[in-house]
């Protein structure tokens, strides 16, 4: 293997370990309420798709994260793993796969979920978040995970009405796969 190979592979991996570090860094800020810390999580045009809509700006994220975990009492956020692609070698697309615990005053709230995210290496060589957007596939108390029907909304948050959830059912092979299994099934002749 010629040495540039070599090194551009080393450099990828390298890439790939401080992405992860990035997210794990960003679920401590979370947990810990460092706001300075989860700033710099983010690129500074960095943005973040909540409920409510597209927060822009380090600024305007600090504000939107101050009122979120006004709301909520600890919070444990787990990163179990990210599928990345890299375009280029200062830019890259992840889907990290995470479970969060919120205690809330009406008790221990779950979400299981997909961030997916856009990276960029910043001018000072950190890897940042450029946007996360948070797909849920449930987010409900605790006393109410056993008895999930997932035909039924799964997103069930104190104060608002329960809606659906985005994963799987808002990917195309998803819906491919329940109309396929759906379809009445055709005879031979």
């Amino acid at each position: 293997m010629a040495e540039e190979e070599f090194g551009r592979r080393l450099r990828r991996l390298e890439d790939r370990a401080k992405i992860e570090d990035l997210l794990t860094r960003y679920s401590i800020a979370c947990d810990l309420r460092d706001l300075d810390a989860l700033a710099d999580c983010f690129a500074e045009d960095g943005s973040f798709e909540a409920v409510a809509g597209k927060v822009t700006g380090r600024a305007e994220l600090v504000k939107y994260y101050t009122e979120r975990f006004s709301q909520y009492g600890p919070t444990f956020h787990i990163p179990h793993a990210v599928a990345l692609d890299f375009d280029g070698d200062d830019h890259a697309y992840g889907t990290v796969l995470a479970h969060s615990e919120i205690m809330m005053a009406e008790g221990l709230f779950l979400s299981a979920h997909h961030y997916i995210d856009e990276y960029v290496r910043c001018d000072d060589g950190k890897w940042r978040l450029q946007s996360r957007d948070n797909n849920f596939f449930y987010g409900m108390p605790l006393s109410e995970l056993p008895a999930m029907n997932w035909r039924e909304p799964r997103r069930r948050w104190p104060g608002v009405a329960p809606v659906d959830a985005d994963i799987p059912e808002t990917a195309q092979t998803w819906k491919r796969f329940i109309e396929q299994i759906s379809a009445p099934a055709t005879q031979a002749d």
